[in-house]
Formats: C-alpha cells, sequence, structure tokens
C-alpha cells in the first residue's frame, strides 16, 4: 500500500490525464474528415477509463491498479505521439506525466 503523498499525488495525475483524455478523444471523434483520428479517440477513451478505474482504487488507498494504468497511458501516449494536433500533443504529454507518477506509485 503507497503512503498518503503518493497516493494524493497519483489520483491528483490521474484526474488531469483523464480530463485531458476525454478533451483528446471529443475533438478526434469530431474530425470527421480524418478517419485514421479514430484509433486516437479510441486509445484516449480506454485510457481515461483506466485512469477513473485507479482513481477510485486509490481513494480506498490501493495503488493495485497503478502499473496497469501506467501502461495504458504510455500507449494512449504513443498514439497520441502519431498526430500533430496540439490537442494530441497536449494529451501524450499528461499521459506521459502521468505513466510517470503510477510507476511511481505502483513501486512505494
Amino acid at each position: 500500500m503507497a503512503n498518503t503523498a503518493t497516493l494524493d499525488r497519483c489520483i491528483e495525475s490521474c484526474t488531469s490525464c483523464e480530463k485531458e483524455c476525454r478533451s483528446c478523444a471529443s475533438e478526434c471523434r469530431g474530425m470527421t474528415d480524418k478517419p485514421e483520428m479514430v484509433d486516437c479517440a479510441r486509445a484516449c477513451e480506454m485510457c481515461a477509463s483506466e485512469c477513473a478505474r485507479t482513481v477510485q482504487a486509490m481513494e480506498r488507498g490501493s495503488n493495485d491498479n497503478c502499473s496497469k494504468c501506467a501502461s495504458m497511458c504510455e500507449k494512449c501516449a504513443a498514439e497520441c505521439d502519431k498526430y500533430d494536433h496540439e490537442m494530441c500533443k497536449h494529451c501524450a504529454q499528461s499521459c506521459r506525466d502521468c505513466a510517470e507518477i503510477c510507476r511511481e506509485s505502483a513501486a512505494a
């Protein structure tokens, strides 16, 4: 079980990442003229869901989901990095930050 400061930091990061991913997914889904953005939207939606599940677990004091969340965030960042859209770049950075903090939390 991680200490409270580590969990709080991870909750904050996952909450921020979830928000960025949901926003990116929405924007990507709106690009109907670019069908390749569906993959980005799907990755963002999956990542946002994983971040939400991780926050719920951490709010109960468990860091058990942190490694899985870190992996999902890394996959989402890799997908978002494929595109030049500003929203995708912001999302990718948020995902990388979240993955790093989740890995720290998982190890705590």
